[in-house]
Parts: structure tokens; sequence; C-alpha cells
């Protein structure tokens, strides 16, 4: 299912897809299935079972945004193909999350050269974006 029907979908390695779905770049959806990848690597070698990364919004247009949140009219959001999107854990909501698996996956994220909302004052935990 795409972000039309309103509905998070799984990163997966489908890289057409998910810019598709979503209205992301061809590099934000790229950086994503990497960050999946080596997050699924990393915890199997601990025994863990990755439950995988759900784009929860992508794309937004400057309307919805202005909605969504004032205060950031230019969000990476509203840039067409959009260079932001926000995540969940598998099926936990992102509110729930705990900060420490937002950390997880940020500090990564920033390894590749890419900036996460943790960093945000107030934080915006599974916020992750181009930086552009």
């Amino acid at each position: 299912m795409c972000a039309s029907d309103g509905v998070p979908t799984y990163v997966g390695r489908d890289r057409c897809s998910l810019q598709g779905c979503w209205g992301i770049s061809d590099r934000l959806a790229g950086d994503l299935i990497a960050l999946d990848e080596w997050a699924e690597r990393t915890l199997a070698a601990e025994g863990v079972r990755w439950p995988g990364l759900v784009v929860i919004s992508g794309y937004r247009s400057p309307t919805f945004q202005a909605g969504l949140n004032p205060g950031a009219p230019r969000s990476l959001h509203t840039r067409c193909p959009a260079l932001a999107v926000d995540l969940r854990v598998g099926a936990t909501p992102a509110s729930v999350t705990p900060p420490e698996v937002w950390a997880f996956l940020g500090t990564r994220w920033r390894t590749m050269w890419n900036r996460w909302g943790g960093g945000f004052d107030p934080p915006d935990w599974n916020h992750f974006d181009l930086g552009a």
C-alpha cells in the first residue's frame, strides 16, 4: 500500500516503490533501505529480531504542512520529491518508542551524512532527512 492510501508502509527493499508511495527522493529511499538493512544485521548479530522501519509520513503539501506545523513552513517534507520522512519501528507507535531506539538509528543516520530530528530543539525523534 502507498501513502495515498494513508497506510504506513514498511521500508522494505524496493527503492522505486518507496519513492513512489511516499513522494521521496531516490537518495532518501536508498538511505532508508540501507538504514533498515544495517539495523537488521546489527541486531541479528546480537540475537534480536528487528521489526523493520515503517514510513508514516513523506511528502506533505505546503497546505497540509501549514496545518500540521505552522512553525515549519519550509520543511523538507514539502519539497518535491520530499527530502524528509517520519518513521516508526514495526507496529509500535513512534510516540512510545524509547529515545534510545531512535538514538540507535539516528546515530547511524548521521554517519551517512544525513540529519536526524533527535538533535532538534525540541527533539523530533522519528524525523529523518537529508539535511539539504
